[in-house]
């Protein structure tokens, strides 16, 4: 079995099944939270798995004992374990999507099942079309109404995938692909090329002398379960969890071409036709040609040359303004790349709601070679992520100082990521944020306020003197939770206006603010930071997301703070922004 099914993510989606399977068998919540505590430290040890399997360390993590620590290396080097086979076995191969609908828990879904044999959404949605649901205890009409609506619901979200749980298959998909027998070049195409926050399916171009090797690696490898269509040139399959992957391989020489023809998007490729047209060229996946000459193409940036524009990254390939830019020479050529960015902006450690330690962080965020962390755990009216008082505020900051001591290669900044309160206020006594170096301001509850209230709120919380960078400016979380109604327009002036920077957050269930958002904001005169929103030291990943997303809605590197170092960081939050007090 190949290693990719192997890494930290892996082995903690089987933990956390072993739990809801658990959960269906109605064992106790104390076994349960076991199995999900264990995946917390594995996606916390990250890209360090094999190392900590191989050295025998596994049972010294917390939550992690010798028992938990063998399941882990058997599911590690085996890519399964008994206990998980056997409980699959015990269930319907489909029983666990029910878990994914409002209101359906493991109780509800286990009466469903021993009641009704339902272990499907498909056999859900026939009981509940037959009324067959509303007689069970603990249903009735109102939850079969609620349930058909979350079926709905749950379609609807479930169409396109995110972006950062397509992303890593589809890297990993291309990296395996290029070792096959005879591979020129490689590259993923489509949206995920133009990093979009959804996407459908993934497309994959290569360049070589024979495509039926190629071909043939992808319709073998383990993980497929269907093989759609396979011709000459394409292979179509879908992977075990029903994401579909096209594969096209072409002569090198056709290579950039069908790249960019398979990159997209279809809006952008309409304008370049109609340039193409007007320098009497012809354009399509299969080259550029004047009349019946096909023109080299050798790379993508060839291409805009022959139509005498400069080049468009994937990123910007909407036909939001991009071509008239290209074609004027006044597209950016400084875009923020992820490379640029020198300090993690916004990161939790087990303060709050991390799952790493501050020390653990402090030396991941050294082991990527980055400048400067943030230290910004939850405040204290931040309940559900144990957030910091006054007082254990205070006693973080000697720990901050006692690290700093051990891992002097990144500075360590003191922050907060404070809560808005309801009416606008921000959670702590000025007199304690005023010490901090940097404070973000965030919504995390009561998003169901309407416009004028939600946009209120925000703007109070912009003009308070202590906010250095608004936190996932919406609140949004991708097929999760629309974004709040703010009147975003109003957000951008007064942020533009009080010099309180806006954060493009990497999380990869977020990316908020999205990128038509960015653009408006870098319009209204805002300044960004490319925040991780880390909780574990694998979610310093995060910094791509966040460098990509803001890069995608125009960014240049001088637009993103935190492309600057340490020092110049810090007086760029406070020329615009000064605050009483800030410590030196």
């Amino acid at each position: 079995m190949p290693t990719d099914v192997r890494d930290s993510a892996f082995v903690a989606r089987a933990l956390r099944d072993i739990a809801l399977y658990l959960e269906l068998k109605g064992e106790n919540a104390f076994k349960v939270r076991a199995y999900n505590l264990a995946a917390d430290r594995v996606l916390a040890v990250g890209e360090r798995l094999a190392d900590v399997v191989r050295e025998g360390r596994l049972a010294e993590l917390p939550n992690i004992g010798q028992a938990l620590a063998d399941k882990v290396v058997t599911l590690h080097t085996r890519g399964t374990l008994p206990l998980l086979e056997e409980l699959r076995a015990s269930y319907p191969p489909a029983i666990l999507a029910l878990l994914e609908l409002p209101d359906l828990g493991p109780r509800k879904v286990a009466a469903l099942w021993t009641s009704l044999g339902v272990g499907s959404l498909p056999a859900l949605e026939e009981a509940l079309r037959q009324g067959r649901v509303r007689g069970l205890k603990g249903f009735g009409e109102k939850s079969e109404a609620k349930l058909l609506a979350g079926l709905e619901q749950y379609r609807s979200a479930h169409a396109r995938r995110r972006l950062g749980d397509v992303l890593p298959v589809a890297l990993a998909l291309r990296d395996e692909l290029a070792r096959a027998p005879g591979v020129v070049r490689i590259e993923v195409a489509g949206s995920v090329r133009r990093f979009c926050e959804t996407v459908s399916d993934v497309d994959v171009i290569a360049s070589a002398a024979e495509a039926a090797p190629v071909l043939e690696a992808l319709a073998q490898r383990p993980g497929v379960a269907t093989v759609l269509g396979k011709g000459d040139s394409k292979c179509s399959v879908r992977l075990q969890d029903g994401l579909q992957v096209d594969l096209r391989v072409l002569p090198d020489e056709d290579f950039a071409t069908a790249l960019h023809h398979f990159t997209g998007s279809k809006a952008h490729h309409v304008r370049l036709r109609g340039r193409a047209r007007d320098l009497g060229l012809t354009i399509s996946e299969w080259g550029v040609f004047r009349g019946e000459e096909k023109l080299a193409v050798p790379e993508e940036a060839a291409l805009y040359r022959l139509l005498g524009m400069a080049y468009v990254p994937p990123e910007l390939r909407e036909d939001a303004g991009e071509f008239e830019a290209a074609l004027a020479g006044t597209l950016p050529t400084d875009l923020v790349e992820p490379a640029d960015i020198q300090g993690a902006v916004h990161a939790h450690t087990t303060w709050s709601d991390g799952r790493a330690s501050l020390l653990d962080m402090a030396r991941a965020a050294a082991a990527r070679g980055l400048a400067y962390l943030t230290i910004t755990d939850h405040s204290a009216s931040a309940g559900y992520a144990s957030g910091l008082s006054a007082e254990r505020l205070r006693q973080q900051w000697q720990e901050v100082d006692a690290v700093q001591a051990q891992v002097p290669q990144v500075r360590l900044l003191r922050g907060l990521e404070v809560d808005i309160l309801q009416n606008g206020a921000l959670d702590l006594p000025d007199a304690l944020l005023e010490q901090l170096d940097i404070v973000i301001a965030s919504v995390h509850v009561r998003h169901g306020q309407d416009a004028d209230a939600m946009t209120a709120r925000v703007l109070r919380a912009l003009d308070h003197p202590c906010t250095d960078v608004l936190g996932h400016p919406t609140g949004r979380l991708l097929q999760r939770r629309e974004p709040s109604p703010l009147r975003m327009e109003e957000v951008f002036a007064r942020a533009a206006e009080r010099g309180v920077a806006l954060e493009v957050n990497g999380n990869p269930e977020r990316l908020d603010l999205h990128a038509a958002h960015v653009r408006a904001a870098l319009s209204a005169g805002c300044r960004l930071v490319a925040g991780v929103d880390a909780h574990d030291t694998a979610s310093f990943a995060n910094v791509d997301y966040a460098a990509r997303t803001a890069r995608k809605g125009g960014a240049r590197r001088s637009d993103v703070l935190n492309t600057l170092g340490t020092e110049a960081f810090l007086t760029a939050l406070r020329e615009r922004h000064p605050r009483r007090g800030r410590r030196g």
